[in-house]
């Protein structure tokens, strides 16, 4: 009868594969490897609103700033626009409705990473507040009514 219990268990100490290259000295962090001539480095560009409509976004200046070899927004993507794993909801970049805070909005590379960094500060764009609630509704309005508690009679 073999004994088909998993190894270790709760509370079992398990070395780590390469807990001796790390205590050794030996281990190799991405930052101890050379890069390679031409290497570019990327970044991407990120909305600062967390829900609004994206009406236009001017990348001139970025496209334009030394040491950038290219911006990518949605149009430059073959196919679609879209990386969502089960249900397609998911943009690789916003288009025109910002969903969060944070969502990207384009991609530079760039032979430096400081060329990145100065390629754009504030970006130029116009977003405008997304009508997240029904038109005539109360937060719409600004009609919001306080609510009593309830009270229980003896």
């Amino acid at each position: 009868m073999v004994d088909e219990r998993a190894k270790g268990g709760v509370g079992a100490a398990i070395p780590h594969d390469s807990g001796h290259l790390h205590v050794s000295g030996e281990a190799i962090y991405i930052d101890d490897i050379a890069e390679a001539r031409g290497t570019l480095y990327a970044a991407i560009g990120m909305s600062e609103r967390a829900h609004a409509r994206l009406k236009s976004v001017d990348l001139t200046k970025v496209r334009a700033a030394p040491g950038v070899v290219a911006v990518i927004t949605a149009k430059d993507i073959p196919g679609k626009n879209d990386y969502g794993p089960v249900i397609a909801d998911d943009p690789i970049f916003a288009t025109a409705l910002v969903q969060y805070h944070g969502q990207s909005l384009f991609a530079v590379a760039a032979r430096t990473s400081t060329a990145i960094q100065g390629s754009w500060g504030r970006v130029p764009g116009r977003a405008g507040p997304a009508a997240a609630t029904p038109a005539g509704s109360a937060a719409a309005t600004g009609r919001i009514r306080a609510r009593r508690r309830a009270r229980r009679r003896p």
